[in-house]
């Protein structure tokens, strides 16, 4: 109801301060938006490899691989609070760790793990011929590239569907974009 402009709020929703972006002379703002900060709200120091530091987010809780030398080879770092760190294992060496939506699934030279998010606790495995490069869901089947360059296909309780050689080139990684899966083969997607 007063001056056309642009505004914005610069209290709280409860109690509102709404103030112009612009001067009445169009000159510069009047007062400066709030710009990202950069500084850490919080952190967490974890030893990790420094050849494949892999992060995943399962909506509250950032899961992580840890160094090959440590037995707890898997974290869980609480978002809000970074200090409250959990560290869990699954037997042989972590390569590859990514959330379907339900389950926290992690893969190691020889097997796919399922990792209840919650807590922690593995739910299913299964034994897999090499290790995984890469992995995908598209809300029916999981996507695993192998080190060989096969896709492996499972169902939501890690069953064995098909596996499928690109004869284009070793499979370097995998993608589900929402509609189609792109897989990496070579210099070719």
């Amino acid at each position: 109801d007063g001056v056309a402009g642009l505004y914005y709020n610069d209290g709280t929703a409860a109690i509102p301060q709404v103030k112009p972006l612009q001067s009445n002379s169009n000159n510069t703002t009047v007062a400066a938006l709030p710009r990202w900060d950069l500084a850490p709200l919080s952190s967490a120091r974890l030893s990790m490899p420094a050849n494949m530091p892999q992060l995943v987010f399962d909506g509250e809780n950032i899961w992580a691989i840890l160094s090959k030398a440590n037995s707890n080879n898997i974290s869980r770092i609480h978002v809000s609070r970074a200090s409250s760190v959990n560290y869990f294992s699954i037997n042989g060496t972590p390569q590859a760790i990514f959330f379907d939506g339900t389950y926290i699934i992690v893969s190691n030279g020889s097997k796919l793990f399922q990792i209840n998010p919650l807590t922690g606790s593995i739910v299913n495995s299964v034994s897999l011929n090499g290790g995984a490069l890469a992995m995908a869901f598209d809300g029916y089947r999981y996507w695993v590239v192998t080190a060989g360059g096969t896709v492996l296909l499972y169902d939501v309780q890690l069953k064995k569907i098909t596996a499928t050689p690109y004869s284009s080139g070793t499979s370097d990684d995998i993608l589900f974009d929402g509609k189609y899966m792109w897989i990496a083969s070579g210099n070719t997607s």
